[in-house]
């Protein structure tokens, strides 16, 4: 394991995995990983890291992508409040140990990190559901988890792409009236999903980027739960749905 190492400006994890040329080999342990500068963190950015026991973010770091904490693990973690952006990971193979510095423009709650300005659920960390007054449910937020079982959506009016991909112990979806956007893939690979009901009989208009935008549509049927939930492993596979 390296015991300690320091990432300057010019000689970031991003310019290693993100170019054609490999400078150096990277560790797979650290003790310590300290980036003195840096505006965003990029998605994989610690690709082929496995663990950091203690990871310092500089002040100026204003955005972390989306699975940018995905596979691997810390101890110590702390997100600082320059941070305005942040993005979704895989809890179950990345970080689980994390704090939020003192100004953070997000907040944790009910084992969740939440935008609170726009009730936008970011990440969750240890939860089995989506807290109260949650409007946006972020991309990846429930990525992999194994907690939650059942998701009734009312109140949520926004479900982002791949929100709930790949949650190994969902089976159930109820699809309140109050939610008015499903992006594509927001329940990929969902293996153990069986039934899915939406609360009001409503048309939805099926979007799908090809070359350009096309639409469909469909009307959910509660009396056919087996429709709903083809509509939703099948049609509804790399597009989105949007209530009219």
């Amino acid at each position: 394991m390296c015991d300690a190492y320091s990432l300057a400006e010019l000689f970031t994890l991003q310019d290693i995995h993100n170019s054609s040329t490999t400078i150096g080999e990277i560790p797979k342990r650290f003790k310590e990983l300290k980036i003195t500068s840096l505006p965003v963190l990029k998605n994989n950015a610690f690709n082929g890291v496995e663990e950091i026991e203690k990871l310092i973010l500089p002040n100026n770091l204003t955005k972390i992508e989306n699975l940018a904490l995905s596979n691997f693990t810390t101890s110590e973690l702390t997100i600082p409040a320059s941070v305005t952006q942040l993005g979704g990971w895989n809890v179950e193979k990345g970080v689980r140990n994390i704090k939020l510095a003192n100004g953070s423009p997000f907040t944790y709650k009910d084992g969740c990190i939440i935008d609170t300005a726009n009730k936008k659920l970011i990440v969750a960390i240890n939860a089995d559901k989506v807290p109260s007054n949650i409007k946006i449910v972020g991309e990846y937020a429930f990525l992999g988890n194994t907690k939650i079982t059942e998701l009734n959506t009312q109140g949520i009016h926004h479900i982002c792409n791949r929100a709930f991909a790949d949650c190994s112990n969902l089976t159930k979806v109820i699809i309140g009236d109050t939610t008015a956007v499903i992006e594509c893939d927001a329940f990929y690979c969902c293996t153990k999903l069986n039934s899915v009901i939406f609360k009001e009989k409503v048309w939805w208009n099926v979007t799908e980027k090809t070359y350009d935008w096309k639409t469909t549509s469909f009307l959910p049927k509660n009396e056919k739960p087996d429709y709903n939930l083809s509509l939703f492993k099948n049609e509804l596979k790399y597009k989105r749905i949007v209530k009219r």
